[in-house]
């Protein structure tokens, strides 16, 4: 937004920079916010929207930033959406200009939140499945270890270990069973292709790009996807 500002009103104020700044914390992003660019421009030039030399460039120095995205923090913008499109104009040019069609910075956040949560509840269940895979490895080691049990802090009755170990297993197999479903029906649906809350004239697929980005389905009202958190 600081480009915008800095037409009609000129150059931000270091002070003011520092204050409404999200540099520092979009590093979490940063990865998932240049995966979504360059589905944007996949999208563009599949679609003929912009010369295809054109997004060949763009998506040549976005393929590289994926690589290293260091140089990125050392440019003086309001977030890391603003740093990317001042680093693609001095490096292409005004043709940089294109990756603004059909595009917000409100659905490609949105995009990206969704993108990094998806990785983060993967990490999660595949460290969950571990748990549970020595967990029950151990069980079978201890089928005979007698374990007393106790209810209403005192003693009740008498069982194994295995069957201890086995009662955090089912515990943790519902909770990956709930994460699971979060990740399918809730996460996984993009929001890109929502503009920034209603729409965009420009004809872009919404399903072809959830595609491209290894989503299953949209979130198909547009201000829900530009606006909702509540998945993460």
């Amino acid at each position: 937004m600081t480009l915008y500002r800095e037409v009609l009103l000129g150059k931000t104020t270091e002070e003011i920079l520092i204050f409404i700044s999200s540099i520092d914390e979009d590093k979490l992003i940063v990865v998932e916010v240049i995966e979504v660019l360059i589905a944007h421009v996949k999208h563009l030039i599949s679609k003929g929207l912009i010369p295809n030399d054109v997004g060949d460039k763009v998506l040549k120095v976005l393929s590289d930033l994926l690589k290293d995205n260091e140089v990125l923090f050392k440019i003086r913008a309001e977030d890391i959406h603003e740093a990317i499109e001042k680093y693609l104009r001095d490096v292409v040019g005004e043709d940089a200009g294109w990756i603004a069609l059909g595009r917000s910075r409100n659905d490609h956040v949105a995009t990206a939140l969704r993108l990094k949560t998806r990785k983060l509840l993967l990490q999660y269940i595949d460290r969950l499945l571990r748990i549970r895979g020595l967990l029950l490895d151990k069980s079978c080691k201890y089928v005979e270890t007698p374990l007393p049990l106790t209810t209403h802090l005192q003693l009740a009755q008498l069982s194994t270990v295995a069957h201890y170990l086995t009662y955090i297993e089912e515990m943790l197999r519902e909770y990956t069973d709930m994460i699971f479903y979060v990740l399918c029906n809730v996460v996984n649906k993009s929001p890109l292709g929502a503009g920034a809350v209603a729409g965009t004239t420009v004809p872009l697929d919404r399903y072809e790009l959830a595609s491209i980005l290894g989503f299953n389905d949209v979130v198909g009202n547009t201000l829900l996807a530009t606006s909702s958190r509540d998945f993460i």
